[in-house]
C-alpha cells in the first residue's frame, strides 16, 4: 500500500444545519481507485484542534469531525488533490 496526502469535501455538522468543509488527510491505498483515510490533518485551513472561527451559528468542532473521517474509504476520481507522499 502506499501512502497519499487528499483533499476533499465532507459534510459537517453544525447549529445551523449540514454544511461542507475542505478536508486534507494521509490516506493508504487500498486500491487503484480507492483510499482509506489514516489521519486528517487539516479542515478548512484550521488545523484540528478546537473549534472553527466562524460565527456562533457556524461552529462546530474540528477535532470531533477528523475523528469521525478516521477509517473512511474516499473515492480518489472524488478527490480535488491527491499528492504521493
Amino acid at each position: 500500500m502506499s501512502t497519499i496526502k487528499i483533499s476533499y469535501r465532507a459534510s459537517t455538522y453544525r447549529p445551523c444545519g449540514w454544511r461542507s468543509a475542505n478536508f486534507t488527510a494521509i490516506a493508504d491505498k487500498i486500491s487503484e481507485k480507492c483510499a482509506r483515510v489514516v489521519e486528517v490533518i487539516d479542515i478548512d485551513g484550521e488545523g484540528v484542534v478546537g473549534y472553527n472561527h466562524d460565527s456562533k451559528r457556524q461552529k462546530f468542532s474540528l477535532s470531533g469531525n477528523a475523528a469521525r473521517e478516521v477509517g473512511k474509504i474516499k473515492i480518489l476520481s472524488a478527490c480535488t488533490k491527491v499528492d504521493i507522499i
